[in-house]
């Protein structure tokens, strides 16, 4: 799967420039072309999760998950297929040992 063809130059240039600012990535890393892309699909999917007024713990973890399961694959497909699981109450999360207490 390409690109979406709703995601815009303006998406685009905005999801540059906070990969490019973030810390947890470096440069080098960064400008590697599919490493680029699964950054603009996760990017995408944390908008998209926001808009459904997940929450941030939530999406750093679906995000994250994301990138984990784009290893090899078409990204925008697991960027998608996340959302959706997200839209169908279908993902499960792992509890933290602090939520425990």
């Amino acid at each position: 799967m390409a690109r979406p063809e709703h995601i815009s130059n303006e998406d685009i240039a905005r999801w540059d420039t906070l990969i490019d600012n973030d810390t947890n990535i470096p440069s080098a890393i960064a400008k590697n072309a599919v490493v680029r892309e699964v950054c603009y699909a996760g990017q995408w999917l944390s908008e998209e999760l926001t808009k459904l007024k997940c929450k941030e713990e939530f999406i750093v973890r679906i995000t994250y998950t994301m990138g984990q399961l784009s290893f090899g694959r078409d990204a925008w497909v697991v960027a998608q297929s996340m959302l959706d699981a997200f839209k169908a109450n279908e993902l499960e999360y792992e509890v933290e040992l602090s939520e425990l207490n």
